[in-house]
């Protein structure tokens, strides 16, 4: 079947380096700052987990929000 999935033409998305970048560079300043808390995630109790898990969700899935969510959470 390997001959009936071939598709010519180019289907890369198209983004703007920059943007690229600085939307990397922030979820990655997220994500670690996310890492540093679930260190200590073992000494939440039970409300403070599932917002805390909450807040993972949400920078998972919204990055560029992901400085309000952190501050939201201290």
């Amino acid at each position: 079947m390997r001959d009936k999935w071939k598709a010519p033409g180019d289907f890369s998305i198209k983004t703007d380096p920059l943007k690229y970048r600085d939307a990397l560079r922030r979820a990655d300043r997220a994500y670690g700052q996310i890492g540093l808390m679930k260190e200590k995630a073992g000494h939440f109790d039970k409300e403070r987990m599932m917002r805390f898990k909450r807040l993972e969700e949400s920078v998972f899935h919204d990055p560029k929000g992901a400085e309000k969510y952190l501050k939201d959470f201290r």
